[in-house]
């Protein structure tokens, strides 16, 4: 299939997407009242929106597959214009895959009305938008900083300002959130291409993976969700920490301390990207390592001064893990761990099975990111190996927390699309994006949801293949003698390849 085929097959699947959003997605009006309503809707026009959402993802999810993995290989400038005209359509369509964005409109309606998000859920705030909030989330307090506040609040304080009743308000309150997702994925158009030059990665190739994609389209446009502006906060970030403008590198240094301390400041998740860019940075002197320390800590601080919000978002993030899905691989193993449970007759012991398991995926994480942290500063003079690093925390954090949705994955994927140039490699990238893009339905009814059983059964069973393959390989590596030297990578191998250390 040609290029011209490609774009214009992938427009014909993001239309469809987009007109099957209203009537199948997570439109404007009361949350649906449950699994089966979520899953089937009321009637014959939701089924028919859901086929046509489901059948332009499917043709999407293919025609970027084949974009990102054949050939020919197209330039920059086709990529973003195809990936443009395929983002097009999903700007128009109805919020897809989860009703977040009424919960921020309603976050940032609280916060308005003179209520602490930290403390006060939109229940119990008085949001006008209340029915849209799924009922799970309608007295949950807010998970975000305060600059995920701000951009709330700053959307709902113009929807009053330009319009009148709550229906008017709030699609205007919608668009605002929108934009500013638009935003977060304009960030990282502009980032990735320099931190791709920066690892010696094709830009093309961090593009496809990090920006045209079918995740970017559902879930951080049409989905509108606040970690769209994390991943381009976190992107630019790195960007510039890793290639600063020649003839001003300090003052670089500091813009990239402070939009990572931005990001931070949205969800603090993003902190775990700091230890990287403080490597980047070091690289250029103590002056830079100030410079840029004195940015991330003056944004998170000044965020907090100039909003007057407290800490109390941070341990708000709690609350998020009250769903158990198998998305999240220590509460796949917990769940798998909890049904055996049930059926010997001890199924009083089920959450504490799943506490446990979550509490050693947060272990794992630890290490982890300590092993990850020392790689990276074993091979600091390395750009490649140190974004790396830094994607693969990423994805840990998100992989082995307690709950995972698939919006989580862009900032991650963004940063490993920039540190990954192994092909082998950059095709799991891609699985994973399509995986994750599936994760929900349009109404925003997720899949682990659906099929707890099998689907927990299946994660255990492939993380116990995989750490058997993994033992078996330690087993079977041949000692090295005391006093002999460590094997080297031969001098063919790409860097950070497959065999490298680079993680």
């Amino acid at each position: 299939m040609t290029l011209r085929r490609l774009r214009w097959w992938g427009l014909a699947g993001s239309v469809l997407v987009a007109s099957g959003s209203w009537l199948a997605g997570a439109t404007p009006g009361p949350a649906p009242a449950g699994r089966s309503e979520a899953l089937w809707g009321t009637d014959a026009g939701f089924r028919v929106g859901l086929v046509a959402a489901l059948v332009g993802l499917a043709v999407l999810s293919g025609v970027w597959w084949r974009l990102v993995t054949g050939a020919p290989r197209p330039s920059r400038r086709w990529l973003l214009t195809t990936g443009l005209v395929w983002l097009l359509p999903v700007l128009l369509a109805a919020p897809l895959g989860s009703r977040d964005l009424y919960a921020y409109a309603c976050q940032g309606a609280v916060w308005l009305d003179g209520h602490d998000p930290y403390t006060t859920g939109p229940a119990s705030g008085g949001c006008p938008w209340l029915a849209q909030v799924p009922a799970l989330w309608q007295d949950a307090t807010a998970p975000y900083g305060p600059v995920g506040l701000v951009v709330s609040a700053a959307a709902v304080a113009v929807a009053r300002l330009v319009a009148s009743g709550e229906g008017a308000t709030l699609l205007v309150a919608l668009a605002g959130l929108r934009l500013m997702a638009v935003v977060g994925v304009g960030l990282v158009v502009v980032g990735l291409p320099r931190l791709a030059r920066g690892c010696g990665v094709p830009e093309t190739g961090a593009l496809g993976l990090g920006v045209v994609t079918p995740l970017v389209a559902v879930h951080a446009i049409a989905g509108g969700h606040h970690d769209a502006l994390i991943a381009g906060l976190l992107v630019a970030g790195l960007a510039l920490a890793a290639v600063p403008p020649a003839g001003w590198p300090i003052r670089a240094l500091v813009g990239a301390g402070v939009l990572l301390g931005l990001a931070v400041a949205v969800k603090v998740t993003a902190v775990v990207a700091a230890p990287f860019g403080l490597l980047l940075a070091a690289r250029r002197g103590w002056g830079a390592v100030l410079g840029w320390g004195a940015g991330l800590v003056g944004a998170v601080l000044g965020a907090h001064l100039v909003t007057g919000l407290g800490p109390g978002w941070v341990a708000a993030l709690s609350g998020t893990g009250a769903l158990v899905q198998w998305s999240s691989l220590p509460s796949a193993v917990g769940m798998t761990a909890g049904y055996l449970l049930r059926a010997v007759g001890l199924s009083t012991l089920e959450p504490a099975a799943i506490t446990a398991a979550r509490g050693l995926g947060l272990l794992g994480f630890a290490v982890l990111a300590v092993v990850m942290f020392v790689r990276a500063v074993r091979r600091r003079t390395e750009t490649a190996a140190v974004v790396r690093a830094a994607g693969v925390v990423l994805a840990a954090v998100v992989l082995l927390g307690p709950v995972v949705y698939p919006w989580y994955a862009l900032a991650p994927l963004a940063v490993l699309a920039a540190g990954l140039p192994a092909p082998g490699v950059r095709r799991w990238l891609a699985v994973v994006t399509v995986g994750a893009t599936w994760l929900t339905l349009p109404s925003g009814l997720g899949v682990p949801s659906l099929l707890k059983f099998p689907g927990a059964l299946a994660v255990t069973g492939l993380l116990s293949w995989l750490g058997w393959r993994r033992w078996r390989a330690v087993l079977g590596r041949p000692a090295v003698p005391a006093g002999s030297p460590a094997p080297t990578e031969p001098p063919s191998a790409p860097p950070g390849g497959p065999g490298g250390n680079g993680g």
